[in-house]
């Protein structure tokens, strides 16, 4: 309401006690207000807690499982190893029994025969095994010897290179060349034959650019020469079947000074 405003501050200026009760009358109205409109929030704040605190637990449970499970799978593993080990010696010992009942059937002639034949099969297998551990050695000795021979191609080659590029730096400085990217080559005469075809190039650029530049030259200075002067040959004849304004239309310097003697010997004798 109008005057209001003035009113409390004429009213708090007066009684302090007022203000301070009024202070805390709005503290309290605002704290009213903050839980009326966020008790949604701090619920949704615990809730989020919870989960993750039910997502920790599961976490947990769910590694203890992993674990137990791994240690399941070890002791299948286990079993099943100490299984097939145990039949391969239980087949193994039968093998043995059955041979040994065989060799007690045996005639001593037989037995001798059985013992070579079982020297002989494993004295084959030795061989394979031998043989195989030979091809795998030259193989590896063979492929060790290809990368050294690759490594030393390697280092022979940037050292070419290098020495390559050195020599052609130093004749192309020699050579004096300006189309110094125009030089190629793989080899020291390659780089020397490159640079003889570069320098004619140049000789017939520089030539061709030279004769361009004295005729442009020759014309720039017939231009500025100042034209014939007025001399007619007498009864008006022309020289060397010229008319006066055609020789002095005459742009080259040699055939202008021979005209011009010429006009003027002709007006040396009219004159005397």
């Amino acid at each position: 309401m109008p005057g209001l405003t003035p009113a409390l501050d004429k009213l708090f200026t007066e009684d302090p006690a007022t203000k301070a009760a009024y202070d805390s009358a709005l503290e309290a109205a605002r704290k009213e207000e903050k839980d009326k409109l966020y008790p949604g929030l701090e619920e949704s704040k615990k809730a989020a807690s919870d989960a993750e605190a039910a997502k920790a637990v599961l976490a947990t449970e769910k590694k203890a499982l992993e674990e137990k499970l791994a240690g399941i799978e070890k002791a299948s593993m286990d079993a099943k190893a100490a299984a097939e080990a145990k039949a391969a010696e239980d087949a193994k010992a039968a093998t043995e029994a059955e041979e040994a009942a065989k060799r007690e059937k045996m005639s001593e002639e037989e037995r001798r025969a059985a013992d070579i034949k079982a020297v002989r099969e494993e004295l084959a297998e030795t061989n394979a095994k031998l043989l195989k551990d030979k091809e795998d050695a030259e193989k590896r000795a063979a492929d060790a010897a290809k990368q050294v021979e690759n490594i030393a191609d390697a280092a022979a080659k940037r050292i070419t290179d290098a020495e390559l590029s050195a020599y052609q730096e130093k004749a192309v400085a020699a050579s004096k060349i300006r189309l110094t990217e125009l030089v190629t080559g793989d080899t020291a005469e390659e780089i020397d034959a490159s640079i003889v075809k570069v320098q004619e190039r140049e000789k017939e650029l520089f030539g061709e650019f030279k004769t361009a530049a004295e005729k442009a030259a020759q014309v720039e200075v017939t231009k500025g020469l100042p034209a014939p002067p007025s001399v007619v040959a007498p009864g008006g004849s022309a020289v060397d079947g010229l008319s006066r304004k055609e020789i002095a239309k005459i742009r080259d310097p040699a055939a202008y000074a021979k005209h011009r003697a010429a006009l003027l010997d002709l007006a040396k004798k009219k004159g005397s």
